[in-house]
């Protein structure tokens, strides 16, 4: 096993775009996509309107290296600043097979 970071994104659609290129920026190719995520945020729950698919939440979910980290988190930081959403960082094992 390898250790690394996992990082879990939830953003708004309209914002998916900025955070693949964030990712991408630090050599990130791989991630897992969730669609729906429903939650309540400091301000208002987050919903999903299935009909007009208004508020789509998705959730990333992706590994990092540790020493990419930062890089990654500066790169999400203005686009969780100016549209919100959250990130979390935990540490994890990377089965190799």
């Amino acid at each position: 096993m390898r250790v690394v970071k996992r990082v879990e994104i939830i953003t708004g659609q309209q914002e998916f775009p900025q955070v693949l290129d964030a990712l991408e920026s630090c050599g990130i190719t791989g991630y897992a996509l969730l669609r729906n995520v429903l939650g309540k945020g400091d301000k208002k729950v987050y919903s999903f309107d299935s009909i007009s698919g208004e508020v789509e939440n998705l959730m990333i979910v992706t590994t990092i290296a540790d020493d990419s980290l930062n890089k990654l988190i500066e790169a999400l930081r203005p686009i969780l600043k100016r549209f919100g959403g959250s990130c979390l960082v935990s540490d994890a094992m990377w089965v190799i097979h």
